[in-house]
């Protein structure tokens, strides 16, 4: 039974067969196209040049066709022996086959056989002829005279051509008979220095050490060993002796500070006068001043310092309240604010001025110099701290004439640091025309006075530390607190000193000899 046979085309959707009848169409019709397009083309003509060879050759056998391109092929070139000329001095050599004159183009022929056998005779006679008389000599300049080397070996000459493969050597070789190179000939000498043989020198073990390195080695060799040992072993090789030295040095220094306090019986002399000049303008600025007079006081001081700028303030402070003075406090310091109040309560309680609270606390003045800078060149609008800000304090009536920093009669600046010093015063100054008055610790001092020793002075008056506040109350006639502590600082600073004398000696009898019997050993 077969199976009948379906067309794939009829089960085409129609947009298919469509889309394959309408290809195979445009087919039909370029394949049309291509072989009209064939028919049509004509062939190109021939050029005449391939013509013309086309009608040489075309009856012609091969040799006549190679005949007739002989003009288009390059002639081979002519390939010559190159042999040297025969001479009597050497062995005779076979003379060169020369070419034929057919072989050999007419522009590479230049002269005949005659000629050319004339001319070798010549040569030949030439250079053997040992009657030649030689080239004259040419003058030379000095300086390339004094150039040319010196001949060493005779000139050469035609006998030595006659006999060179038995020539002996011109010059005889020297022969190396010692060293590395012994029996080699012709050996460049060695500089004398290399070549010089001797017995090495023979150097001291020994180590020369001066004193003053053997003592420099002991104080290092004490340190190491220091280093190896525990804390509890070097504090048992501190002898008891030593500990009790350090136990009586610290208890003098207690008792020289305590005693004047407690008996009040011991009384150290007190500063002259005529002894401090700058604290001497201090007390006559003071005094000047009128009743109510507006007084700036800049307190920059550090807590750990506050003991000692309070015996050196307190009579300055003391001086400007008996004058009636209307205080305004500021601070560059965050603890500032507070140690003026610690200051005025403690010290001047029972003033009117102080116990009525008639004075003015600008407070903390935030921004370092460049807030300086600002409240010096205008002081309302200076930023302050929140408390003073809320207080109103430009609002007082001992401010309400002040639009400078110059407005006030005086301005006292209280510092325990040489930097803070040295801002105010490069900041300050250029709005003071009464200039600058200056309370401070002994340490900032130094810079201090350079400020005042300057032409023009930048700092007109200066108290430093407790010497200062003392020659302050000498000044007004009243013993204080500056006196008391004067007592106490002059008997400790003498029982230092005669601690530092009696350690020195202590160390030049007693460590010494110790220190030159370890050198020793």
């Amino acid at each position: 039974m077969s199976t009948p046979h379906h067309d794939p085309e009829e089960n085409l959707p129609d947009w298919l067969r469509a889309l394959r009848q309408k290809q195979s169409e445009q087919a039909a019709e370029d394949a049309a196209a291509q072989e009209a397009a064939a028919k049509d083309a004509a062939p190109e003509p021939e050029p005449d040049w391939l013509a013309d060879i086309r009608r040489r050759h075309s009856g012609e056998d091969d040799a006549e066709a190679e005949r007739a391109l002989t003009d288009t092929q390059p002639n081979k070139p002519l390939r010559l022996e190159s042999r040297r000329l025969e001479t009597p001095a050497f062995e005779s050599r076979d003379e060169p086959e020369l070419p034929e004159a057919s072989d050999v183009p007419d522009w590479l022929d230049l002269r005949d056989e005659a000629e050319f056998g004339e001319a070798e005779e010549e040569d030949a006679a030439a250079f053997n002829d040992e009657t030649v008389e030689p080239a004259a000599p040419v003058d030379l300049p000095s300086w390339l005279q004094d150039m040319r080397p010196a001949e060493t070996e005779p000139p050469a000459s035609a006998a030595f051509y006659d006999n060179y493969e038995n020539m002996e050597p011109l010059t005889p070789a020297e022969v190396e008979n010692a060293g590395p190179l012994a029996g080699l000939s012709g050996v460049l000498p060695a500089e004398p220095e290399v070549a010089k043989i001797g017995k090495a020198p023979v150097f001291s073990t020994r180590l020369e050490v001066s004193d003053s390195q053997y003592r420099h080695a002991a104080v290092l060799q004490s340190l190491i060993a220091n280093e190896a040992q525990s804390k509890a072993d070097r504090d048992a090789d501190v002898k008891r002796p030593a500990r009790l030295l350090n136990l009586l040095m610290a208890g003098a220094m207690l008792a020289a500070a305590l005693l004047p306090l407690l008996s009040g019986q011991l009384r150290a002399p007190r500063p002259e006068a005529d002894m401090l000049p700058e604290g001497t303008a201090m007390f006559n600025a003071v005094d000047v001043l009128p009743a109510g007079a507006p007084v700036l006081v800049v307190f920059d001081v550090q807590p750990a310092l506050y003991g000692e700028l309070r015996a050196a303030v307190s009579p300055v402070i003391s001086h400007l309240l008996d004058r009636q003075a209307r205080l305004t406090f500021v601070s560059t310091q965050p603890t500032g604010p507070g140690l003026v109040e610690r200051l005025l309560q403690s010290d001047f309680a029972q003033v009117p001025l102080v116990a009525s609270n008639d004075y003015v606390s600008l407070g903390y003045l935030p921004g370092g110099m460049a807030a300086v800078r600002s409240f010096a060149s205008d002081p309302r609008q200076a930023a302050l701290s929140a408390p003073a800000a809320f207080a109103l304090p430009w609002q007082r009536a001992s401010l309400q004439a002040i639009e400078s920093l110059d407005d006030f009669a005086l301005v006292l600046l209280v510092v325990s640091e040489g930097e803070d010093a040295r801002t105010w015063v490069e900041q300050a100054t250029p709005e003071l025309s009464k200039g600058l008055l200056v309370v401070s610790s002994a340490q900032a001092a130094p810079v201090l006075r350079a400020y005042m020793n300057m032409e023009p002075s930048q700092v007109d008056a200066l108290v430093a530390g407790v010497s200062g506040g003392a020659h302050y109350e000498r000044l007004r006639a009243r013993d204080a607190l500056s006196l008391t502590y004067w007592d106490s600082y002059s008997y400790q600073l003498g029982a230092a000193v005669l601690i530092i004398l009696l350690g020195g000696l202590y160390g030049r009898l007693i460590h010494t000899p110790a220190d030159k019997a370890t050198v020793k050993a």
